[in-house]
């Protein structure tokens, strides 16, 4: 799973690059980052972080987003914070994007967690549930 995370980082450091834009893009690992995960739940954490990274370029004009993936000994999680110009969450739910991750993370037992306020930035969090 970190290989997978850290050559999707990579590949978007790379294309941001190529478009000119000049927002860094960290990613950080904790716990036992490297432990195996379930498959469903591998494929929901990138899926997390695709969505919030694309909501951080392309609606929050964020300079900085910080992707923290960690495993513990029951769940997985991941965070990705930006220092966008943030967003009402309770009116977020008009698109597809944080009502489907919504709806992905609830489907494994997990917690999707959206904190953000105009002008200061965002942090999405999900919390998904391993044997």
């Amino acid at each position: 799973m970190p290989d997978a995370l850290g050559a999707f980082i990579d590949k978007e450091r790379t294309r941001l690059r190529a478009l000119g834009q000049e927002t860094n893009v960290q990613l950080a690992y904790t716990g036992q980052a490297q432990r195996q995960v379930p498959e469903d739940v591998a494929a929901a954490v990138v899926r997390v972080v695709q969505e919030a990274l694309a909501n951080a370029l392309r609606h929050a004009d964020a300079a900085n987003v910080v992707v923290t993936y960690g495993v513990w000994p029951d769940a997985v999680t991941v965070d990705v914070v930006d220092d966008g110009r943030g967003f009402d969450p309770a009116r977020s739910g008009d698109g597809f994007g944080l009502p489907g991750l919504q709806a992905r993370v609830d489907e494994l037992g997990g917690v999707l967690s959206v904190e953000s306020r105009p002008g200061d930035g965002a942090a999405i969090a999900a919390r998904l549930p391993i044997d």
